[in-house]
């Protein structure tokens, strides 16, 4: 029992990790096997994102005047300081980990549910994260605190960090996690509580001046896409898995007769009466 059970969770986790590698996959190729509805949520994307950047220059200033509004001050708990922070959630330095404690967990449980949570959730953010990386080797716009407000200066190829302003990291994790988990699970009353908190992230970002607006509402835009396709994948997996499940129950005994009908006793002793047929 225990050689099966060990052999079991290797399966389970080369199954799982070569899942996640394809989803990966699928993400970083999107462009080319985009149909026309993805290009169009694309461009939708782009041209929101032209119109917010027109405010940069001004949100910003707003923020660096208004440190002790009310607005400013309600995002505390989401800024940077000591120790652990919310912000982090929005940080693979804490994601990861937490990821990695929900898979672990559905490996000793024998859980699907925490399998999937732990590594989509991961599967999500480093499939933005890597790619904002190339973003940040190629694109140079400055942070808002060290611009002096110059919004519109863009340079290439990339620079340090105080040049990685383009686009939003942290919250292009959170809403990649928050997305793919409310896409993947059905969580109620904390769905709009996850979107809460990655929209506090985003707007804590720009209250320290790491991010432009328009860099946080495409960050926001771009983990949206990635969490939910994750998710998507995921679901469209489960479903063919049941359908093999019950394919394989009934399929070996099965006696198929005319237009598709067919009938005979299943594997577990039941018995099958109904019609097949391929559109």
């Amino acid at each position: 029992p225990e050689a099966a059970r060990a052999q079991s969770v290797v399966q389970a986790v080369g199954h799982d990790f070569r899942a996640a590698g394809g989803d990966i996959w699928h993400l970083w190729t999107s462009p080319f096997h985009a149909n026309a509805r993805d290009w169009r949520d694309a461009g939708a994307v782009i041209a929101a994102t032209a119109i917010v950047a027109t405010s940069d220059q001004r949100v910003d200033r707003w923020i660096a005047a208004s440190q002790s509004s009310a607005s400013i001050r309600a995002l505390k708990p989401f800024r940077e300081a000591k120790g652990i922070r919310l912000i982090d959630l929005g940080s693979g330095n804490l994601l990861l980990p937490v990821s990695g404690g929900l898979y672990v967990t559905g490996l000793a449980t024998g859980s699907r549910a925490l399998r999937d949570a732990g590594i989509g959730c991961a599967t999500a953010q480093q499939s933005n994260s890597i790619l904002r990386g190339l973003v940040y080797s190629l694109v140079d716009r400055e942070r808002p605190g060290t611009a002096n407000g110059r919004a519109y200066r863009i340079n290439f190829p990339g620079g340090d960090w105080n040049q990685h302003s383009f686009f939003g990291g942290h919250v292009a994790n959170a809403f990649a996690c928050s997305s793919y988990v409310s896409t993947r699970f059905h969580l109620g009353f904390i769905e709009p509580l996850l979107y809460t908190g990655a929209t506090g992230i985003g707007l804590a970002r720009m209250a320290d001046r790491r991010h432009w607006a328009s860099d946080t509402f495409l960050g926001a835009a771009f983990g949206y896409a990635m969490g939910r396709s994750v998710a998507l994948r995921q679901k469209h997996r489960l479903a063919r898995e049941r359908e093999h499940r019950e394919a394989s129950r009934i399929a070996p005994t099965l006696q198929y007769g005319l237009d598709g009908f067919y009938s005979g006793r299943t594997s577990d002793g039941g018995f099958a009466l109904g019609w097949r047929g391929r559109f």
